[in-house]
């Protein structure tokens, strides 16, 4: 399937010359492709995917369909394929296995996209309409399910729970309906659902055919659009896209689920306007509409910071204008941006030069909880040290035998991160234990075999 061009923009940059509002995030490159248009729009949303060889695909919806590009190359990203879709401004996507699910609000169904062609091309299995499903407004992925929100999903733009236990042929297993949501996150059958005017809802769903509402939280004004949660599972990010005055981005302490507070807010500009927020280690990634791409540093969540960030978009105005969505969770450190007029960004985001930053801040050693947690493959550890410190970094198993050794070294002060990758272990625990002489600090970590 290969596509028709309608017409061709292809702008580069020079790394070297291409970083703005904060020296920690540098533009790769920049691709926009455009196949239709509805009104002033060209694209929304976009989701990353890895494939087997190792190669990176950006997955850039369109308004009228979905664009794979290859950014192996980051400074060269090319269209590989175009699936066509029929014509609408919202569109979301996420994958599973070889497979991109991709759902708008038109009466199409969800297109399911064989990825394993790839890098020649790629292939539209089926629009899945099971059940009189037709459209949804939102997607979201964990293990083999998905979560289709809005749109005729579930009862009152609920959430419809689909089995992908045969990816080309998805089943409904459940729905909660108490009331409309707008987008979720899920992790180890908990959802937390940006419910809009009713704030967010937690959700049980260890019974996929029966979601139990655990608790929420409910505030004045409320437009609670999009939601994530920190590596350690400890406090939730949530963006007010409408109604709410500051249309920002708020920080929920959920570790006591009887009495969740709001410990901070953050607002890149009083009339500016959040779209989503992605979040991976110490680092919340917003994708922040005419304020372009933002990162703040939540290592101190009653405290977040910015520290970088990147505009694609030349004007403030319309404020639904510029970034719609992100991807930060490729293994190479490389993050995607959507523009909704502008295409495909690709960054980079040197946290170095944020450690440079903080090192004069961190007042005490600090081991976070490993980022993704459950992992099947790569994760990733941080830590901070407020001294000059012989640093040992190791990963042991429940025999308390050491796995892999990190890092064995005198460091300067700063923030660090490290990357464990090891796909030949067993199922299990494991524990990460740093380990600087003055302090002994420890991590659970769970990994989960791809074997």
């Amino acid at each position: 399937m290969k596509s028709l061009v309608l017409f061709l923009i292809i702008t580069l940059w020079s790394p070297e010359v291409q970083s703005q509002q904060g020296s920690s995030v540098t533009l790769l490159g920049h691709l926009d492709k455009r196949h239709g248009q509805l009104g002033d729009y060209f694209y929304s949303d976009c989701w990353g995917y890895t494939a087997p060889d190792g190669r990176e695909y950006a997955l850039l919806v369109a308004v009228d369909g979905t664009a794979i590009i290859d950014i192996t190359d980051p400074a060269n990203p090319h269209e590989v394929d175009f699936v066509p879709a029929p014509m609408h401004s919202n569109r979301d996507i996420k994958t599973y296995s070889h497979y991109a699910y991709v759902v708008s609000e038109r009466d199409i169904g969800m297109q399911i996209i064989d990825l394993s062609f790839l890098p020649d091309s790629v292939h539209l299995v089926k629009n899945w309409t099971d059940g009189g499903f037709t459209r949804a407004h939102s997607i979201f992925q964990d293990g083999p399910y998905l979560y289709l929100v809005g749109g005729n999903a579930a009862q009152n733009g609920g959430i419809a729970i689909v089995s992908l236990a045969d990816p080309v042929k998805p089943v409904k297993v459940g729905e909660w309906n108490e009331h409309q949501v707008h987008d979720l996150y899920v992790r180890n059958d908990t959802i937390y659902a940006a419910s809009m005017g009713n704030g967010f809802d937690i959700i049980d769903v260890q019974d996929k055919s029966n979601p139990q509402r655990i608790t929420g939280f409910r505030y004045e004004n409320s437009g609670t659009h999009n939601i994530w949660l920190t590596g350690d599972g400890k406090y939730l990010l949530t963006t007010d896209e409408i109604d709410h005055p500051l249309k920002n981005v708020k920080i929920w302490d959920i570790q006591d689920l009887d009495n969740i507070k709001k410990i901070a807010e953050y607002t890149e500009r009083s009339d500016a306007v959040v779209h989503n927020v992605y979040v991976r280690g110490n680092y919340a990634h917003l994708a922040y509409y005419a304020e372009g791409y933002v990162v703040i540093d939540i290592t101190d969540p009653t405290n977040p910071i910015k520290v970088g960030g990147y505009s694609t978009y030349p004007s403030n105005e319309p404020i639904w204008a510029g970034v719609w969505g992100l991807y930060p969770f490729f293994s190479s450190g490389n993050i995607i941006a959507s523009d909704r007029q502008t295409g495909l960004y690709i960054f980079s985001f040197d946290s170095t030069v944020v450690s440079d930053f903080k090192a004069d801040k961190i007042t005490d050693y600090r081991l976070y909880q490993n980022y993704p947690n459950p992992f099947n493959f790569t994760t990733t550890i941080s830590y901070d040290l407020p001294q000059a410190s012989q640093v040992n970094l190791s990963v042991y198993n429940l025999l308390g035998q050491v796995v892999e050794n990190l890092v064995n070294e005198f460091q300067t002060p700063g923030v660090y991160s490290v990357t464990f990758q090891n796909e030949n272990l067993p199922s299990g625990i494991y524990f990460c234990k740093l380990n600087t002489g003055d302090q002994v600090l420890v991590r659970r970590m769970i990994f989960i075999s791809a074997h």
